[in-house]
């Protein structure tokens, strides 16, 4: 959150390009950390991260497709399934183009997207803070219903301008979609064969990550044909169809989840 905040300050007093120029610097550190991880070992002398091989690489779409069919099999990992798109497309939309658009076309400072972007990490930390402070099993929908109701907020995005509005309605929508991510994590662990949950979750949120691609390039299209007023307005219009969604799975998926308890 603080590197988030502290780029949007540099974007505004120094520009973009000298701003990027931190990018190589980020990079050499991170790869130095993986560096560092791969040559450390367990307690027990193994290494932290054990060397590919072919019998421990299984084939990517052999296990996406192993999970295509058991997520087609079970009704309820369907439903799960179909709920989980809507919220990795927003969680990828807001950052991939929302806060960045909206900051410079509709608040007229670009900066302001690192605000945005800020504000909606701080309330994903939030949500998971809250999460882990109180009893959130897979057989709750109350997450369904309160991403719902965040989901609304897509109107206020449209209906007032200011980042004294966007900040907390971000804030909010993040704190619903991050429930939504984990609560259904929790569920496709539970719901899914023991043996089967890499296949299953490869399959599903390579499908939502697929999925959000298309809702970006749709979503980019529509802000170049009709111009950024309407298309906020066609976003709120989608982000309304998707609380719909969330209130109808929501009692079928808590019913399923009672289903698996572990």
């Amino acid at each position: 959150i603080a590197a988030v905040l502290t780029a949007g300050a540099l974007l505004h007093h120094i520009g973009a390009l000298a701003t990027l120029s931190l990018h190589p610097g980020a990079y050499v550190v991170a790869a130095a950390a993986l560096f560092l991880l791969a040559r450390s070992r367990r307690a027990d002398g193994t290494a932290a991260v054990p060397p590919p091989g072919e019998e421990s690489r299984p084939s990517g779409w052999r296990e996406i497709l192993a999970g295509a069919r058991l997520v087609w099999a079970d009704p309820a990992l369907r439903l799960a399934a179909a709920v989980n798109i809507p919220v990795i497309a927003l969680h990828n939309f807001f950052h991939a183009m929302l806060a960045v658009v909206y900051a410079t076309a509709v608040l007229g400072q670009p900066a302001l997207a690192a605000v945005l972007i800020g504000a909606w990490n701080a309330g994903e930390l939030a949500a998971a803070f809250a999460m882990s402070r109180r009893s959130w099993d897979t057989g709750s929908s109350g997450w369904l219903r309160y991403a719902a109701l965040t989901g609304m907020l897509g109107w206020a995005l449209w209906a007032f301008p200011s980042i004294w509005v966007a900040a907390p309605a971000v804030f909010l929508m993040a704190t619903g979609t991050l429930s939504g991510e984990l609560g259904l994590t929790s569920f496709f662990q539970a719901a899914a064969p023991k043996d089967r949950v890499g296949a299953v979750t490869s399959f599903v949120y390579s499908l939502a990550t697929a999925a959000a691609m298309l809702a970006v390039l749709a979503a980019g299209a529509a802000f170049d044909a009709f111009g950024v007023t309407a298309a906020l307005v066609l976003v709120a219009v989608a982000m309304s169809a998707a609380s719909a969604f969330y209130l109808f799975a929501s009692g079928r998926l808590a019913a399923a989840a009672a289903r698996h308890p572990n």
